[in-house]
């Protein structure tokens, strides 16, 4: 399974909307309104791309 899908079915567990990938802050979730961090890891500029 791609890594992208791993963040798509995370977000449909957690019941989220929005997918948002900014280098430098970790990956995050739009989920009843509210913007919340999905992982705690912060994404990196390459991985972004």
């Amino acid at each position: 399974m791609a890594e992208i899908d791993n963040f798509l079915n995370e977000i449909l567990e957690k019941r989220g909307s929005d997918l948002h990938f900014i280098a430098g802050d970790p990956p995050r979730i739009r989920q009843f309104g509210d913007l919340m961090p999905l992982r705690p890891e912060k994404l990196t500029a390459d991985y972004v791309k």
